[in-house]
């Protein structure tokens, strides 16, 4: 069975696709296409249950994807936004607990100075904290000079860093990459 592994990016209308595989799920499972129920949350994919990782879980999961290649579902999806930020560890600890024989990675990509601007935005929007252009450049290490640096210089959001860590267990040849275009979505 093909496995895809939807990894969204932050802004890439990852919650959109998501709320649609749940709403959806009937219609998808009437044209092949497997949304495990292990883990589904109505707004996040399988974020409740990869955010965790704990084995139990995974194992539920494991078993839920073998009995639907068993009753013939040719593709599954699995969708979480935060997988884009697993270290290498916690793929490889997916990757075994899943025994991916045929995954693919499904991920969109936004601009980098683009996904910088948005991801700082969220932070404002959540948390109502303030950053300064001289937080950026500042010599003095205040709380909003170090939020402001992790969101520009954060490894998890270098789309080649990214990219490589998932290779570790995908295929190049199953890595599909798209540009996030909000029209399309």
């Amino acid at each position: 069975m093909k496995l895809i592994l939807h990894i969204g990016t932050d802004k890439t209308g990852s919650t959109a696709i998501q709320k649609h595989l749940y709403v959806n799920r009937s219609w998808l499972l009437a044209r092949g296409v497997y949304v495990p129920l292990t883990g589904l949350g109505k707004d996040n994919g399988h974020g409740d249950l990869l955010a965790g990782m704990e084995a139990e879980r995974l194992t539920e999961l494991a078993d839920e994807l073998t009995a639907a290649r068993d009753a013939g579902y040719p593709c599954a999806v699995i969708s979480w936004e935060g997988m884009c930020f697993m270290r290498a560890r916690e793929i490889a600890r997916l990757g075994a607990a899943l025994a991916l024989d045929k995954p693919w990675l499904l991920v969109y990509l936004r601009e980098q100075a683009d996904i910088v601007q948005t991801g700082y935005l969220q932070e404002l929007k959540t948390d109502g904290s303030r950053v300064d252009i001289p937080d950026f450049h500042g010599l003095i290490w205040r709380p909003s000079r170090l939020r402001a640096l992790r969101y520009c210089y954060s490894p998890m959001r270098n789309y080649a860093s990214l990219l490589r860590r998932w290779m570790t267990i995908i295929p190049k040849g199953q890595v599909i990459a798209r540009e996030f275009q909000r029209d399309l979505l």
